[in-house]
């Protein structure tokens, strides 16, 4: 452990100059590695940096689209997470349970709006958690263009910061100026804000907390608690 930690103060990122052990939380997805993470600053600091341009990063449970419905069956009460995909596997099948409980005329409007405001300066990517093939029929359920409009899925939500980093660098090929995150379990991504923050010293990051409304208005955003995580 001694050792790591000499090395630790011997590293400093290409983009802070910062020792690295500021970089790093203590249960951090970027720490597992620290060649990974010195590689992810390298290259970010190697693509063109955008002032003018934004990236909305959204969630898809609770925050594009409420689960309220659903979670007043038993079922669902009493299973979570694989639990309830093997639920929804044996009592309904995924298409089955698409077509009972998803269409586009029961998203949440506001959300939806920010998703497909793509324009020269602004980009949307889905970024949620849980089974890849159940959350791809959700969204296309709602007639989201994917090939405008990026999804990706990850299996435990705590990956979401680094994936959010990988698309920045794989498939957006430029540092955007602002990146807005809409989520209902911010949580996942208060761990990593300084790293975050560190890889992308030029970008303003607002994180925004989504509260939906109770049934009969799930359509709709009660409050967003905006910028929880200022700097």
């Amino acid at each position: 452990m001694q050792k790591l930690r000499g090395l630790n103060d011997r590293i400093v990122s290409s983009i802070t100059h910062e020792p690295l052990n500021k970089l790093l939380h203590p249960v951090s997805v970027f720490s597992k590695n620290i060649g990974d993470l010195l590689s992810l600053g390298e290259r970010l600091s190697r693509l063109d940096y955008r002032a003018e341009s934004t990236l909305n990063v959204v969630d898809f449970d609770d925050t594009l689209y409420s689960r309220y419905e659903q979670l007043q069956l038993k079922g669902f009460q009493d299973n979570r997470g694989e639990m309830g995909n093997k639920f929804v596997r044996e009592n309904f099948g995924f298409r089955k349970f698409i077509e009972k409980f998803y269409s586009r005329s029961r998203a949440v409007e506001k959300i939806l709006g920010v998703v497909e405001s793509q324009t020269e300066t602004h980009t949307s990517l889905i970024l949620t958690a849980g089974m890849q093939d159940l959350q791809e029929l959700k969204v296309d359920s709602l007639d989201i263009c994917r090939e405008s409009v990026a999804l990706i899925t990850v299996d435990f939500a705590l990956k979401k910061p680094l994936e959010l980093i990988k698309y920045i660098i794989d498939t957006l090929k430029y540092v955007p100026g602002k990146i807005i995150i809409y989520e209902d379990k911010p949580e996942c991504f208060e761990g990593e804000m300084q790293s975050i923050r560190q890889l992308l010293p030029k970008t303003e990051i607002v994180v925004d907390k989504v509260f939906l409304n109770p049934p009969g208005m799930m359509k709709q955003i009660h409050s967003i608690e905006q910028n929880i995580y200022k700097v």
